[in-house]
């Protein structure tokens, strides 16, 4: 009898064990994400000055179909905004928040109607991080999908304008 007891407990944890490994898809979903590709590029200071930051923005109040990142980037766009890396040094303890945020991904995939872009670039490497936002409740971080988070936002507000903080902020929810 003792031994059918184990047995059926041993069968409940293994069950257990199951559903718990099955229960998260891939370890990002479990533990989250971060921008750590961006982060050790980010935290060498010196690396700043050889990046720029664009930021591309279209009006959430403009009517437009579905717009992807790469059509605001091409032309579709508002406003556009280059900021040297001599600039972006003196925010460098500002954005390695961008490094260290935990990204949560959702199971719902939305389709991107980007109304924000921006991207941090490098001579050498070309695109070193690239934020969309639009419509939906995510946020796209180098091509893949996470719950919207305000710390994307706050990290391009030192380099906008009033007028389109003011626009966005409203959209964004701030």
């Amino acid at each position: 009898m003792n031994s059918m007891k184990t047995k059926l407990v041993m069968f409940f944890l293994f069950i257990l064990l199951i559903v718990g490994l099955t229960s998260c898809k891939t370890e990002a979903i479990c533990e989250g994400a971060t921008t750590s590709g961006f982060s050790q590029f980010l935290l060498d200071v010196e690396n700043l000055n050889n990046m720029t930051l664009t930021i591309y923005y279209l009006s959430p109040l403009a009517l437009s179909n579905h717009i992807s990142a790469e059509n605001l980037m091409s032309g579709t766009y508002d406003n556009k905004i280059v900021i040297p890396g001599s600039v972006l040094e003196e925010f460098a303890d500002y954005l390695k928040k961008l490094t260290t945020e935990l990204l949560i991904p959702i199971e719902q995939e939305y389709r991107l109607n980007a109304r924000l872009v921006y991207v941090f670039e490098t001579k050498k490497d070309g695109t070193v991080l690239m934020i969309a936002s639009g419509v939906s409740p995510s946020i796209f971080v180098n091509d893949e999908e996470f719950a919207q988070n305000n710390v994307f936002f706050d990290a391009i507000r030192p380099f906008m304008t009033e007028d389109a903080l003011s626009v966005l902020r409203i959209f964004f929810g701030q």
